[in-house]
Order: C-alpha cells, then structure tokens, then sequence
C-alpha cells in the first residue's frame, strides 16, 4: 500500500494524523486531529478505486451519518483527496475486544462477555428496527470497541453493512465479504442475508470471549454434516467448564448452521441471555415476557416444557384435605365407639360359662366349699347349703340359679342377646328370691364346678 499517511502529515489541510490504529485490505484507520475545530477524529481511508468499492464507502458514510446510538460512532465528514476517499468519524477511545482477549487463549469472566453481548444486542435492535433492516454483516472482536472507564461496547467498521440509508440508489449495492470464524453458512455461500445473519456472527463473538477461542468455521462445520460426521463445534462449557449450562446452550443455539434453529432476532437472543443474568434458569424454563421487555423467543428456540400449570397443585391439595378428612372422620367414629361402649357398662356377661373357658368376666365367685355372704340373710342350717349366686347389678340381671347336681352339658348362654341401646341403661336393683325349698341331702362326691378368674 504505498498510499499510507505517515504520521503528521495533513489531509484535506484539515486533518493531522497522529498515528495509525487499524489497517486492512483495502485502506486504513487514523487516529486525527481535527486542526479546524481541535478535536481528535477517526480517519478512515478507502485506498480502492474501484467503483463497487467506492459506492459502498459513500453508502457507509451515508448510513451512519442518520444513526444516533451511543453504541455508534457518529460520522461528521465525508471526501476525496488525491486518489483517496475518506470517512470523517467520532474518535472512539480505548481497546477493541481482539486486543483484550489478545492471542492467550484466556476467557472473559462470564458476567462480563454477557454484559457486553447485551450492549451489543441492543446496538443489533436498533439497526433491525430500521425498514428494511440495517445488517451489519462484519461483527468481530476486531470490530468492537471498549470504550471508557465502563468499557462500554461501540460497534464500528459498516463497510459490509446493508440496509436502508441510500437503498433508493441503485448504485447503492452492499459487497460481497466475510470473515471467516464469525460468518454464517448463508453469508459464506451468498444466499441472503437477514438479521439472523448478525445473530450468528454475534453468537461467534460471545463464543470467543467465553472460551477464548473462536468457534470452528461453518464450511467445515456444513462438511462435516453433509458427510454425517459430528459437528465440530464444541460447545463452551466443554472448553470452560466455569460456565454454567443455560449460557452454553445460549451461544451454542445461535450458532446454529440453518437460520430457523437460531434465535429468530437480536431481542430474542437478549431476552434468553437476560435470564441467564438475572439468575434464573432456561431449562426448565420461565416466561420471558414475566422478567424483560424484550419481545418473547420465536418458536424456533425449542425451550424445555413448562412447569404444570396451578390446576394440579391444586388437585393434589385437594386430595390431601380429602385424606385429612377421612382419617379424622374414622378417628370420630372409633371416639363415638369407645364412648358409646363406656355408657353401655361394657360387654355383656354370659350367666355360664363352660368348664374349658380358662378366662371368664370378674363377676363370677372364686371357688369355695363355704357359702360367701350375700345380701340375702340365709337362716342357720344344720344341712349344708351350696352358696347362693347372687348376680351383682348389670344391664340385665340374671336370676340365680339352683343346680342340685352339675350336669355334664354346660348351661350355654342366653339365646337371644340383649342388643345394645345408645341409652345407657336403667341400672336395677337386684329382686330378692323367694327362700329356696331345702336342697336334697348333702352328698360330699358333689364338686360345684366354677371358673378361675
């Protein structure tokens, strides 16, 4: 390039150049001293003469003349000098993005790559807003700047950029171009490019800064497809395994080969990237709509099914307070049972009881040849007299019972069981007995049979 500036040397009598800050294929970036207004400026120089070339270098001019974004930098001046042609633009201080990642193979710490991807996905909504769109085409580390104390995200160089600040000329026609890492397939084959085209080589560049490598070029990645080889783009969290999964799958879903598997639109990709910020989780998923203002992710971007509406928590308290309610409704019913069976004095006491049963009711006299006393005075006798059952009170008193002799067939209980009534019954009193006719004489072989308590 034989027509660089040298430093000091004045362009257009207006412009002292300081010294040079860039320098590619086709010219160069200056960093000027505007001697007119005392200022420092950017001077970008456009050495080609060729027509297409030099349409576009006006058409960038023009384009960003109209933009107002503190994420742009303004042009002030546009002109020819010599066989040259040069762009007058703000003075943007402070490294690019390429400087700062350098050639260490070092990653940015997370929340910083995603702090600078969202100022320049807000730099993207703008431009995409314009009607038709504006499409950058050139996002790199090279191309971003870090400006200030803030280090805040600047975009610059549009020479590739399309869109709709002269798109009545039809002289205004963007050129073909592309950088290799951060291009997209449709970029690469020259089949149309549209917003997702930025998406992609923005995602490239988030990939950069949280791997600190760029990713694999998409014309091997399509090789490897088209021959059924996996692809080989990594993802982040492979080559950084500091980062969590949501920002890996991010980046990685805007690197997708065909523009339907990527984020549909700048404020797609900040809305999931936002989320990823704040703490919360895409997978499972949240309502975008519930945390950013950004527009919602396109169908596109296959997020995890959403967490089961209310309605089934709510049946499955639902189902819990019925479990709750039977179970107190049977601790009621045993309660009213017990109680029930409290006032009714307990279980019904058979008059007899065969000889085999070894457990009998408390009521019954312990065995003994000698006649307990009872209520009923009994006259003295000089023939002995079995002892006389008197029943103590109970819900049904049983007459006693005079056996001359045992039998060896037990008296079985009564037949017809008194049932249970829920009236505590009338406690009567036992009747007296009508004096008993003399017992037949004694035989002293006669055992009474009684049962163990």
């Amino acid at each position: 390039m034989d027509n660089m500036l040298v430093d000091q040397s004045i362009v257009s009598n207006r412009y002292q150049i300081v010294r040079q800050i860039g320098r590619g294929g086709m010219g160069a970036v200056y960093e000027a001293l505007d001697l007119r207004l005392q200022t420092t400026v950017a001077l970008k120089q456009r050495m080609t003469v060729d027509d297409t070339y030099r349409h576009a270098f006006e058409r960038e001019a023009r384009m960003l003349a109209k933009l107002r974004h503190p994420g742009l930098p303004i042009v002030s001046d546009h002109f020819f000098d010599g066989g040259n042609q040069f762009l007058v633009m703000e003075y943007v201080a402070g490294p690019s993005l390429h400087d700062v990642l350098g050639d260490q193979k070092i990653p940015l710490d997370e929340a910083e790559a995603l702090r600078i991807a969202d100022q320049l996905l807000e730099i993207l909504e703008y431009l995409h807003a314009y009607t038709p769109p504006i499409i950058h085409r050139d996002i790199k580390p090279q191309n971003i700047k870090l400006s200030g104390e803030s280090r805040r995200a600047v975009l610059i160089d549009f020479g590739l950029a399309k869109g709709s600040a002269a798109a009545s000329s039809p002289t205004m026609i963007s050129i073909f171009g592309y950088t290799r890492n951060y291009a997209p397939p449709e970029q690469i084959n020259n089949t149309g490019t549209d917003q997702r085209t930025d998406v992609y080589s923005l995602g490239a560049t988030l990939y950069h800064m949280l791997t600190g490598e760029a990713p694999a070029p998409a014309e091997i990645r399509m090789f490897a497809a088209v021959n059924g080889q996996p692809d080989p783009l990594k993802f982040p969290n492979e080559l950084n395994p500091r980062l969590s999964r949501d920002v890996s799958v991010a980046c990685t879903t805007s690197l997708a080969l065909a523009p339907a598997g990527r984020f549909q639109s700048a404020p797609a990709m900040r809305a999931a990237l936002r989320l990823t910020m704040l703490g919360k989780r895409l997978w499972p998923s949240t309502s975008t709509t519930e945390l950013v203002s950004s527009p919602p992710l396109p169908p596109t971007f296959h997020l995890p099914p959403p967490p089961p509406p209310p309605p089934a928590a709510r049946d499955q308290s639902r189902r819990m307070r019925m479990i709750f309610a039977l179970v107190a409704l049977a601790l009621v019913v045993l309660l009213g049972a017990g109680a029930a069976f409290a006032l009714m004095g307990g279980p019904l006491r058979p008059t007899a009881t065969p000889p085999s049963v070894t457990a009998a009711p408390p009521t019954v006299a312990p065995p003994t040849r000698t006649p307990r006393p009872s209520a009923t005075p009994v006259p003295p006798s000089t023939t002995p007299v079995s002892p006389t059952r008197t029943p103590r009170p109970s819900a049904t008193p049983v007459p006693p019972t005079h056996t001359p002799r045992p039998s060896a067939t037990p008296v079985p209980p009564s037949a017809i069981p008194v049932p249970p009534t829920p009236k505590p019954p009338t406690r009567v009193p036992p009747t007296r007995t009508p004096k008993p006719p003399p017992p037949p004489p004694p035989d002293d072989n006669i055992i009474i049979p009684t049962i163990a308590p």
